[in-house]
């Protein structure tokens, strides 16, 4: 009985440990296999049109993975992936497919669009029209088959007064004891409407004038006080803050840190860079000043291409041509040891910490 678990046992041992070689083969594989990649690029005029031709392609552990994409003026964009046998994406336009939608989207089929909708608007004004000329005569019906006015209603009969086909109100009557009096004697009713008006025009002028001032002075110098605060707080928060952002950018961690990260990044570069660069750019202007500021740009970066791609400049005309090739490859375990060396590093971690409190500070 015990042979048997041992055995059993041994079994599941041996399959565990070729398991955990296979995946360990396996990500050795991904880490250092590299992905090779190449592209070119084309521009050159041919009589008069202008001819652009741009490729690119990544392979991948002997075109195991194999990408490509290219665009052209006469085939436009073309795209291929296979992983091992597998074609996940081939997709050109050739001439036959572009040939068939403008087939498609021909005049015939817009013609007949147009019919169809002229169509349709006429049925919908013939409707519209016939639905009016209902409705028009069912108003007219209606008005003739009225009933007549009852008389014990509070409204006149229709036709006693004002328009035809309304009823007249009764002027109702005032309740004022101003306007009764007027009723018997008008002038006395103006002479007293107009002795109270000036009373009250004057008084309120002779009140309002100086304690409408002194309410706008007191009203003016608090707004005054609360903008003066407002700013004076949000002066002192920007000088604690811009004190606060100084201290952590001149801690030493943080230049650290910082150091870390211009290393990581230039060694990426360099390993990205391509290796093989070759071809020549002939670019032009009519203005020399400007010409001569693009070629001081260019002279910036001749350390990465002077001794494999040429530059030649023309000063009294616009052209724009070139043709350009290069060839690189990626590894992907110097981004795997630079996210480790970063994600472990101290220095790092501190830094990290300091900006989430700066962070929660501002």
């Amino acid at each position: 009985m015990l042979h048997i678990i041992w055995l059993i046992l041994k079994i599941a041992g041996i399959l565990l440990l070729a398991l955990a070689v296979i995946l360990i083969l396996l990500l050795l594989i991904v880490m250092f296999a590299p992905f090779h990649y190449k592209g070119a690029f084309k521009r050159e005029k041919n009589g008069e049109e202008m001819l652009m031709e741009a490729a690119g392609e990544v392979t991948w552990l002997f075109h195991l993975l194999h990408a490509r994409v290219s665009y052209s003026n006469e085939r436009r964009l073309n795209a291929h992936l296979r992983i091992l046998w597998f074609h996940i994406l081939d997709k050109p336009e050739t001439d036959q497919k572009e040939e068939e939608k403008e087939s498609f989207f021909d005049e015939d089929v817009f013609s007949l669009a147009e019919e169809e909708d002229r169509n349709t608007l006429q049925n919908s004004q013939t409707k519209d029209a016939a639905g009016r000329k209902q409705e028009l005569g069912e108003n007219g019906t209606g008005q003739s088959k009225g009933k007549a006015p009852n008389p014990e209603d509070g409204k006149a009969p229709v036709g006693t007064g004002g328009r035809a086909g309304y009823a007249v109100e009764a002027p109702v009557r005032s309740t004022d004891p101003d306007d009764v009096l007027t009723s018997k004697d008008p002038n006395e009713k103006a002479g007293r409407k107009a002795e109270k008006k000036v009373q009250t025009v004057s008084g309120k002028k002779k009140i309002s004038i100086a304690e409408r001032i002194k309410k706008a002075c007191l009203k003016l110098y608090e707004r005054l006080c609360v903008w003066w605060n407002r700013v004076r707080d949000q002066y002192r928060r920007l000088i604690k803050k811009k004190d606060r952002l100084f201290r952590f950018l001149q801690a030493p961690h943080t230049k650290a840190s910082w150091r870390l990260i211009r290393r990581a990044l230039r060694s990426l570069f360099k390993h990205i860079r391509p290796r093989k660069l070759q071809g020549y750019i002939h670019i032009g202007r009519d203005d020399p000043e400007e010409m001569g500021k693009i070629l001081g740009i260019a002279a910036l970066f001749y350390p990465l291409y002077g001794k494999e791609l040429e530059v030649i400049p023309e000063f009294d005309r616009e052209i724009l041509e070139g043709h350009i090739r290069f060839k690189g490859h990626i590894q992907m375990y110097i981004f795997i040891v630079w996210a480790v060396r970063i994600f472990f590093d101290k220095q790092i971690r501190k830094t990290i910490r300091h900006f989430k409190k700066l962070k929660e500070d501002f």
